[in-house]
């Protein structure tokens, strides 16, 4: 329910045009997602703020939920050496 750190995980955006959505962001910005934010989202999960394992067994209520957008042990080369990809 609660994300393994209590604040983003900070990354230096790269040179060249970057976009966040909408917004565009300069080369050398410090950015990052806030994941408990990002997981309680009900664009990203439904029942956003309850304890469902559901999401990730494949049940068809859970069909349209944004599984990639749980990262919670970072993603790219520091990610967590522990997770298979």
């Amino acid at each position: 329910m609660y994300p393994p750190v209590p604040a983003n995980l900070p990354r230096i955006s790269l040179p060249g045009r970057m976009m966040v959505g909408e917004h565009f962001v300069p080369k050398g910005t410090s950015i990052g997602v806030h994941h408990f934010s990002t997981y309680r989202r009900e664009d990203n999960f439904k029942h956003a703020n309850e304890f469902r394992p559901e999401w990730w067994l494949g049940d068809l209520e859970f069909k349209d939920d944004q599984l990639n957008s749980f990262e919670p042990f970072s993603v790219g080369p520091k990610n967590c050496l522990e997770k298979v990809g």
